[in-house]
């Protein structure tokens, strides 16, 4: 008997639950032992005696949306490949097409079953685990409510994900990698476009961010899910106690129910122009070949002639421009023909057609790789305006950090790296056959509009490094740069320490017998050593145990060379060495509101360093000078 409604069939339904039963109950499965399960055994078992704040930590923890949401993007896409199973079978197709069923009737059935077998499971989940925390006296279930609504809402985008793609193929093995490919295909562009353009661009280790990076999360749906959509913690005034949670991401929810809509009307139209002999077939769309021809040749071109590259790099043979086009070309070529291959699903495919297909697609490569290096180009010159940085870090003998006024020192230095960026190139290659002494640096930026990039160079200790060398080595040498990016550039009204520990060496008695010892640092111990330490800089005996130089890089790599390291609090506009990082990351302080950063610095010293081993006899740590050991 024909259904009352257009768009579902009964009969099929109770076919598709009950041949396919294994994949909704191994999903009730995860779902019971994931929430209520696990609830009733953290309020039930060892966790019995928990106060009301670590029912609702576990309740927080459990409705975590994270792992859900991968479960559900695991589960939808086997649902997907029972359900629409029949099209990629010749036989099933034309069995069931040709029932007293139109294709609406099917598809609307299909998408119903689905979403069954991905939403009822949820549904029990969630009224099983209201009925364990009513037993425990937990009131709070809205926090249950929040983690249907949304595991419902990624139920239905999973599945439209995998229902799009289930119409442009004909093999249930593709399915999956469809459904992969579209949540991860903008980003996988993304890095073989970076990855291009940051290999020859010589020193960027990381590109300069731009606003395509949020399309590009847009993009990829399931990363992009994971990362903006939770159930956060909500706490009380002092930022201790646990007081609720709230829900995090509600745009990013609707505007992706909005994608799936979408999704599963063009799913919709796609299946009603679908014809049945193309059961079988890796792609059923027609105008979606020609795409498939060129993205797996252009994927496979990039990165198979840049591992050429590299590898022949690695063994100190330099490939040129020229080379590496050929390598492109040759392996953009043949997996062109690779790809046809399986599209027609014929070895014949060396005809003329195809062979003027591929010389247009290899110039489209050609001039895809041209555009790719011109930028490549524009990216390793690109040196800021003084007055667009924020903040620099170099990194050479030690951290520098340049603010302010001083931006401008970095700069100088960048320049000097940018004018001979060719020889310095060529050099990394072939260092290893020279004999020439070399160091590592990294320029770090942080841009006022909030940006942020890093260079990264291996400079030789002659030719064209020497004056960069001098240049670096003249910045750190100062006794105003080495304090301010160790300790900010406030550091002369430094008072906010925790503490810290000191590493020394001492003699044990015995003849040539000496120990290491560790001293943990007062507030009053960590104050006393900095204004030593303040002192010695000044005086000119302690810069040369952290700053050696480029010319004689072992002078100071003495066997007894001891350090202090200091714990302290610094206002963020003052940044040091590490709370420079932290802002680089976007790691904030976990007080609300705080300006400060918890952060850390180093110090070594050495025997003339009289004011800080006079510190550290005045604070206990040592009776005198003479149970240190030296290096003579």
């Amino acid at each position: 008997m024909k259904s009352k409604i257009s768009f579902f069939n009964k009969t099929i339904f109770k076919k598709n639950v009950t041949l396919y039963w294994p994949v909704w109950g191994i999903y009730t499965f995860f779902l019971l032992c994931a929430l209520p399960i696990r609830l009733w055994f953290n309020y039930n078992d060892r966790y019995s005696h928990m106060g009301e704040e670590d029912k609702l930590i576990a309740l927080l923890e459990a409705v975590e949306p994270g792992f859900y949401t991968f479960l559900i993007a695991v589960m939808a896409t086997f649902a997907g490949m029972a359900i629409y199973s029949y099209l990629y079978n010749s036989k099933s197709a034309n069995m069931i097409h040709a029932l007293p069923v139109n294709r609406t009737q099917l598809y609307g059935t299909s998408v119903i079953s689905g979403l069954a077998f991905l939403i009822v499971p949820q549904i029990l989940s969630f009224i099983l685990s209201v009925l364990v925390c009513l037993d425990a006296g937990i009131t709070r279930v809205e926090y249950l409510a929040m983690w249907l609504g949304v595991s419902i809402a990624t139920a239905i985008i999973s599945f439209a994900i995998v229902t799009f793609c289930a119409f442009f193929t004909g093999q249930l093995v593709t399915l999956p990698i469809y459904v992969i490919i579209v949540n991860f295909l903008a980003v996988t562009m993304d890095y073989v476009i970076r990855f291009v353009v940051s290999s020859f661009a010589y020193g960027t280790s990381e590109l300069l961010e731009s606003s395509i990076q949020k399309v590009i999360e847009w993009l990829t749906p399931l990363v992009c899910y994971l990362q903006n959509v939770n159930i956060v913690r909500e706490y009380d005034k002092l930022g201790y106690a646990v007081i609720g949670g709230s829900l995090q991401g509600e745009f990013y929810i609707i505007s992706y129910l909005v994608v799936a809509v979408i999704l599963y009307a063009v799913a919709y139209y796609t299946y009603q122009k679908r014809q049945i002999e193309h059961a079988g077939d890796l792609i059923t769309v027609r105008w979606v070949k020609p795409i498939f021809r060129w993205g797996v040749g252009t994927i496979a071109g990039f990165m198979g002639s840049l591992m050429l590259r590299f590898i022949f790099m690695s063994i100190g043979i330099y490939i040129n421009l020229f080379v590496y086009i050929i390598f492109l070309l040759l392996i953009g070529g043949i997996f062109y023909f690779l790809a046809d291959m399986f599209v027609k699903k014929s070895f014949r495919v060396f005809r003329k057609a195809n062979w003027k297909g591929c010389g247009a697609f290899s110039i489209v490569l050609l001039l895809s790789f041209a555009g790719l290096y011109f930028y490549s180009e524009v990216e390793q010159n690109y040196v800021p305006k003084a007055s667009e940085v924020e903040h620099v870090l170099i990194d050479g003998h030690y951290s520098s950090v340049f603010s302010g006024e001083n931006v401008g020192t970095a700069i100088e230095i960048h320049e000097a790296i940018r004018k001979n960026i060719n020889e310095l190139e060529v050099f990394e290659y072939r260092s290893n056959y020279t004999g020439v002494d070399y160091t590592y640096t990294s320029i770090v930026y942080i841009l006022k509009d909030g940006r942020r990039f890093q260079r990264y160079y291996i400079i030789p200790c002659e030719g064209a490094g020497k004056e960069i060398l001098e240049k670096l080595e003249a910045a750190e040498g100062g006794v105003e740069n080495f304090l301010s990016s160790g300790f900010g550039s406030n550091y002369k009204n430094l008072t906010s320490f925790e503490g810290g520990w000191l590493d020394y060496c001492v003699n044990i008695g015995a003849q040539d017998s000496y120990g290491w010892l560790t001293e943990e640092l007062t507030k009053v111990m960590a104050n006393k050593l900095y204004q030593a330490v303040l002192k010695d800089a000044e005086e000119g005996t302690l810069i040369k145990y952290n700053v050696g130089s480029y010319n004689d890089m072992d002078k100071y790599e003495e066997s007894f060379v001891y350090r202090i390291h200091f714990r302290f609090e610094i206002e963020d506009k003052h940044l040091s060495t590490a709370s420079f990082w932290d802002k680089y990351y976007d790691r904030e302080d976990e007080s609300e509101g705080s300006a400060y950063i918890s952060t850390n610095f180093d110090i070594a010293f050495g025997k003339d360093c009289k004011n800080i081993i006079q510190a550290l006899i005045d604070t206990g740590i040592i009776e005198s000078e003479d149970v240190l050991l030296w290096t003579e």
